[in-house]
């Protein structure tokens, strides 16, 4: 996992993200009335295949993601459980685009992660997804200026042990 800096540089204004078990809506494709550049991706790992469709409007951002076995051996997946998966937001005005905003940190310093763990055996053929919600002005909270910012959703698989960042694009956030 790629280290993250933590610290009382970022502090965040209100709670506010959504986060459900709801099947992918925009996998397939991302014209799904979107004002920013984000884009779809979808990238194979081994016998694993990680779909990401993200959008934002309305001053939010939508995650879409999907996990499917193409090989094979069967693997576990675990939503929720350790902030999995994240949103971190990186600073395009900086050399190394550092990492401006962690999800990870967000949920620990406002309650932790979500408790509803969702587990998943995926067999060959198989596919999970999830899709959940954050504000711009979660994200944004009262240290970041509004502005245009890279979008990476970092993932971690069960079994085999795996992480993923899947970059997502950029986007322009708003208050």
């Amino acid at each position: 996992m790629p280290h993250h800096e933590t610290g009382s540089r970022r502090r965040y204004a209100r709670s506010g993200s959504r986060f459900g078990w709801a099947a992918p809506v925009c996998l397939i494709a991302i014209a799904c009335n979107s004002d920013s550049g984000l884009t779809g991706i979808s990238e194979t790992f081994g016998d694993i295949r990680v779909t990401l469709a993200p959008v934002s409007r309305a001053g939010e951002i939508v995650i879409n993601l999907e996990v499917r076995n193409i090989g094979s051996t069967a693997h576990n997946v675990q939503f929720g459980a350790d902030c999995n998966p994240a949103v971190l937001v990186h600073e395009l005005s900086s050399p190394d685009e550092e990492v401006v905003w962690d999800e990870r940190d967000w949920r620990e310093e406002n309650g932790g992660c979500l408790p509803a763990v969702r587990n998943a055996d995926l067999f060959a053929g198989g596919a999970v997804g999830v899709t959940y919600r954050l504000d711009h002005a979660v994200i944004l909270g009262d240290s970041l200026a509004a502005g245009s910012y890279r979008i990476v959703v970092a993932f971690t698989m069960n079994q085999p042990a795996t992480s993923f960042n899947l970059n997502a694009g950029t986007v322009t956030l708003e208050r």
